[in-house]
């Protein structure tokens, strides 16, 4: 990946007009609030401790730099090139699931509660693959046209069927609800979009009486409820192994990031990127053992911004992801809404800008789906008007 990022930024300092990226930097606002996000991880290198790693960080995540401005600048591309970029990486992901699924099935089959084989042989971290498969899937769903033929339906029909399969079999249970409820939203949207207000209403009843049903007749769902709510432990001996430690793990990681902000009392600024680990740490040595031993980060990529860079990079975090989504609805731009639906549900229990992966996936879709917009379609320049 760093080795591709290199390349891209060598190819665009040779290839582009200076004078034109100029241009379309001064006139572009948005590519201002993409990188804004990077920046302000620069106020970790003022603190006292934690500037090395904090210089870390910023090299980790320059990607959050680098790809808004060359993307925001490089020549429009039109939905069908996007397309082409799209099944290039379905069909990389797809290829990279190949060889999980030998323990993947058995494991599947036996119903076992330890994953960790499957977790041993796959080539991403689960919740990764989650966020991946997912905006795979809905992409592929928003491939499928009137005027296709069988062979191409077919083709599609299996990908989702076999992504979704792949989602089930290493439990990325995030990603599995992020398609279904990006769905919802998505059938929502079309609704609103073309008028269909009748129908829309009717649905909407409909699931709300679905969900309150389910909740009325359901013991279990109202206790799931009530445990998660007030923030109690689910027992290993009368729930699933596997769901159990990823409620219970976030319980740690998600207190602890709040402590650490009553203690420290830097709600504003936060603890830096370079502290916010090892803080994370001495509070995971007194109250869990085994997640002190996994070194783990906030587990929420808010909380992560709120913990790291505190009220103002929650917000700007924050910022960067729903004047984005603004944009999509006025666009009625069903690609790159399920793109941010999905990052945004994804961010919910994972600190998805914690590795590379997840770093160059929002910052590369983010932008090539912002500044590359079907309204813009035929026009010379990829700048948005604000």
């Amino acid at each position: 990946m760093s080795i591709s990022i290199i390349l891209l930024v060598v190819f665009w300092l040779l290839l582009s007009d200076k004078k034109d990226v100029l241009r379309k930097i001064k006139t572009n606002k948005f590519i201002f609030l993409l990188i804004a996000v990077y920046f302000i991880n620069v106020n970790g290198l003022f603190r006292e401790t934690g500037a090395e790693v904090a210089g870390k960080v910023l090299i980790k995540k320059v990607s959050l730099f680098l790809l808004p401005i060359i993307i925001g600048t490089s020549p429009f591309l039109n939905y069908n090139r996007i397309k082409l970029i799209l099944v290039a990486f379905i069909s990389s992901l797809i290829i990279s699931t190949l060889f999980t699924y030998s323990e993947g099935v058995t494991y599947l089959l036996e119903f076992q509660n330890d994953i960790t084989a499957v977790a041993n042989v796959i080539i991403i971290h689960r919740p990764y693959y989650g966020l991946l498969g997912a905006f795979a899937v809905l992409a592929l769903l928003l491939f499928f046209h009137k005027k296709q033929s069988g062979l191409i339906w077919l083709a599609l029909s299996l990908a989702i069927i076999y992504l979704c399969l792949f989602l089930a079999i290493i439990y990325a249970k995030m990603g599995l609800i992020a398609i279904l409820v990006s769905m919802a939203f998505l059938v929502f949207c079309w609704l609103a979009f073309t008028k269909k207000f009748t129908l829309l209403f009717i649905t909407t009843l409909f699931v709300l009486g679905a969900a309150i049903t389910t909740y009325q007749l359901k013991p279990s769902v109202q206790n799931y409820t009530s445990k998660i709510l007030e923030g109690k432990d689910f027992s290993f001996s009368e729930y699933n192994v596997v769901l159990v430690g990823s409620i219970n793990t976030r319980y740690v990681n998600w207190g602890c990031a709040y402590v650490i902000l009553k203690e420290n009392k830097n709600w504003l600024y936060g603890v830096g990127p370079g502290n916010s680990q090892s803080l994370l740490q001495s509070c995971y040595k007194v109250r869990n053992e085994w997640v002190y031993q996994s070194k783990m980060n906030a587990h929420n990529q808010f909380i992560e911004e709120l913990l790291q860079n505190g009220i103002a990079g929650l917000v700007l975090f924050t910022g960067s992801l729903f004047l984005p989504f603004i944009i999509g609805l006025h666009r009625k731009d069903y690609l790159y809404l399920s793109f941010l639906m999905v990052f945004i549900l994804c961010c919910l229990t994972e600190s998805v800008l914690g590795r590379q992966i997840g770093i160059v996936f929002y910052a590369f879709f983010n932008s090539l789906l912002l500044f590359n917009s079907k309204e813009n379609n035929g026009s010379e320049t990829n700048s948005i008007n604000v």
